[in-house]
């Protein structure tokens, strides 16, 4: 995918996810941790060959930082692929935003990139659950 092509779906993916987060009747209630509650989209949920796909987003207590430091965030949308016969799953896109809601950066993989990342779902954790 050229730079250009990817800016151009990043920022729609920004700008879908974005207008997502302010339709909190979509959003269900899924987990809560002592860092923040976890939400499921149940509007997002679909199948696409041999995989469910759907979005989360997780607020969180406090902000925090991306692994480069180069942003600060409050809430994250994931879109997520599942493989519920072998119980695997993979981050196809993320999100994130600021404490007002508005969106600070993002990241997307194309399929080739995320059917390789495919990985099992911690034991009694929330991907567990959802698969």
């Amino acid at each position: 995918m050229s730079p250009l092509a990817r800016h151009i779906a990043l920022t729609l993916a920004l700008l879908c996810a974005s207008a997502g987060v302010h339709a909190a009747d979509d959003w269900k209630l899924f987990a809560r941790s002592k860092s923040g509650n976890v939400y499921f989209s149940s509007g997002s949920v679909r199948t696409d060959e041999d995989y469910v796909r759907f979005r989360i987003r997780l607020d969180y207590n406090e902000p925090r930082k991306t692994a480069n430091e180069k942003y600060e965030y409050s809430s994250a949308i994931n879109a997520q692929a599942v493989r519920c016969d072998e119980e695997k799953y993979v981050i196809t896109s993320i999100a994130l935003f600021d404490e007002a809601g508005d969106p600070v950066a993002g990241s997307s993989r194309n399929r080739a990139e995320w059917e390789e990342k495919l990985k099992a779902g911690k034991p009694g954790g929330v991907q567990e659950r959802l698969i």
